[in-house]
Parts: structure tokens; sequence; C-alpha cells
């Protein structure tokens, strides 16, 4: 049960080195909206996001048709094209 039952968790990026996501890993999640997957291909998944039907999932530039097609990633309210999968996301602290 790696993140089930963080009610407060909003939002959570998925590596792209991730193969595959065990049963209960995100059980009563619900508030979950946004859930980042920086794999190109769709990882297996043995678990539900409670979320799904309102959260967005957002999967690398040309990946969308593939996590469309895919069992429970499709239940995705929506599938956007805009997870960076490079290091190029660093946050810069003016301070």
């Amino acid at each position: 049960m790696a993140f089930g039952r963080c009610t407060s968790l909003l939002r959570i990026e998925l590596p792209q080195s991730l193969t595959d996501i065990g049963i209960n890993a995100f059980v009563e999640d619900e508030t979950l909206i946004d859930v980042v997957n920086l794999s190109p291909v769709p990882q297996k998944i043995s678990s539900q996001f409670p979320s799904r039907f309102h959260a967005t999932l957002h999967v690398p530039e040309g990946c969308a048709e593939a996590y469309r097609s895919a069992a429970i990633w499709c239940d995705f309210a929506n599938i956007v094209e805009d997870a960076a999968t490079s290091v190029n996301q660093v946050a810069a602290d003016d301070g």
C-alpha cells in the first residue's frame, strides 16, 4: 500500500523507470487530481485509482493513445500529453 489512504494527496509523479503498480497502491486516494506518468509505455497496474474518473493523467507526448487503450489507465477522465520525460524540470530559487 505505497500511497494508500493518503487522503490529502493531490498530485503524484510516477517515474519512467516504474514498471508496475501493485494492488492497493492508491487505495482510498480519492483526492488525487493530477497523475503525472513519465513512462511512454503504460505500466502494468494491479490497483485502481479511485479518483481516476475526475483526475487528469499527464503522459509524455505521443503516448496518450497507448494509455487510452490500456486497462485501468483508460478510465481516467482526461489524458493529456504534457508530461516532460527529461530532467529539465528543475525549479529555480531566485532567493
